[in-house]
């Protein structure tokens, strides 16, 4: 028979601590005493908190147990304070910005749409001798006589005419750069704040993305100085058994957007 002198129950040995930039002091807690009540109290712990620390239960004979419980990286069971913009703080906040090239119609080239906004008349004309042109073959027909009366100015008319001829060529597209912003995140205790979907399907700008999605200023010089960046739908990793959490999400750049469709932040 075990013949205990003293205190019975638990006793907590000096704690450990350890400082986690991000997620402030770590702490292992180590508890001794009788077997049976150190086990009761390693189920208790990991039914009130067990996504959040991990518990270690070693046998001490005679009859006696050790239990370590490590607290991940939260301060003696204590979650965070969430950001200043409500979601959890992040351990990790990953970016990269990749850079492509990609084509579009040459209808989207800016001389065609300022053409259709300063003049319409001039842009229905070379619409109407596009068509009639590939309808026809008259391409050279359609060149000679031209009629520069159809644009306000000589300077529409033979930007329209530049057009003309690059599609009498072949040209029906042109290149433009592409850049494709990502964000990676990687959160430890999800249960403080909450991860923010707001303003998917806005435009910021590369202040706004600073001031309102945290992207570093060190990015500064690698990124377009116009333009706005299009907020993506994210996705969401959530792992029950650890709290843990993964946050991915896009922005796409554009040196312009349709506000209508896309509103800015």
């Amino acid at each position: 028979m075990i013949t205990a002198h003293g205190d019975i129950f638990p006793q907590e040995q000096l704690t450990d601590r350890t400082w986690e930039p991000g997620k402030g002091w770590k702490a292992n807690r180590v508890f001794e005493g009788p077997e049976a009540q150190i086990q009761a109290m390693a189920n208790n712990i990991i039914a009130t908190s067990g996504r959040f620390v991990r518990v270690d239960v070693k046998p001490k004979p005679p009859g006696l147990a050790t239990l370590t419980v490590s607290f991940d990286g939260i301060a003696d069971g204590n979650q965070p304070e969430a950001d200043a913009n409500g979601e959890p703080v992040a351990d990790a906040d990953s970016w990269s910005l990749s850079g492509a090239d990609s084509e579009k119609s040459i209808w989207s080239h800016s001389s065609v749409t300022a053409l259709a906004a300063a003049d319409p008349d001039g842009w229905q004309y070379l619409r109407t001798k596009v068509t009639e042109a590939e309808k026809d073959g008259t391409w050279v027909n359609i060149i000679n006589a031209w009629d520069a009366n159809q644009f306000t100015n000589a300077t529409t008319s033979d930007d329209a005419l530049t057009i003309f001829r690059a599609l009498r060529d072949g040209v029906e597209s042109y290149t433009v750069s592409t850049y494709i912003l990502r964000r990676s995140r990687g959160i430890s205790s999800a249960s403080q704040g909450q991860v923010s979907v707001n303003y998917v399907g806005y435009t910021f700008t590369t202040a706004q993305l600073i001031s309102h999605e945290g992207l570093p200023t060190a990015l500064n010089f690698g990124l377009p100085t116009t333009g706005k960046w299009l907020k993506r739908t994210p996705s969401i990793q959530f792992d029950a058994v650890t709290g843990k959490m993964s946050v991915d999400g896009e922005f796409w750049w554009a040196e312009d957007w349709n506000t209508l469709l896309y509103p800015q932040r």
